[in-house]
């Protein structure tokens, strides 16, 4: 497996994933996924505001694009609750990120 790390919009690149970092009980998408969440015409908010991702530590949803970006899905990562957030923690979300990539 290989992992390519590049800056710009996640929006525009042709990939098998996108992993969307999301912290538990925030409401507010961060900054790069609300780019991202225009882009599919609001289905990560809908999947969050509809209750099926809450961003608990570790948790994951994966989201089909069907099209709408090149990406062929996004991958939502819980991190926990935002004042808890460690590099461990961090780490392990990732991991488990990748694992069901």
């Amino acid at each position: 497996m290989e992992f390519i790390v590049k800056e710009g919009k996640a929006a525009e690149f042709a990939t098998e994933a996108l992993i969307v970092p999301h912290f538990e009980k925030e409401k507010q998408l961060l900054e790069g996924a609300k780019y991202l969440d225009e882009k599919l015409g609001g289905l990560i908010k809908e999947v969050i505001d509809g209750g099926d991702f809450e961003g608990k530590l570790n948790q994951i949803a994966v989201i089909y694009t069907r099209g709408a970006i090149p990406a062929k899905r996004v991958v939502l990562t819980g991190l926990g609750k935002k004042g808890d957030v460690d590099m461990e923690k961090l780490r392990g979300a990732f991991s488990k990120s990748a694992q069901q990539i």
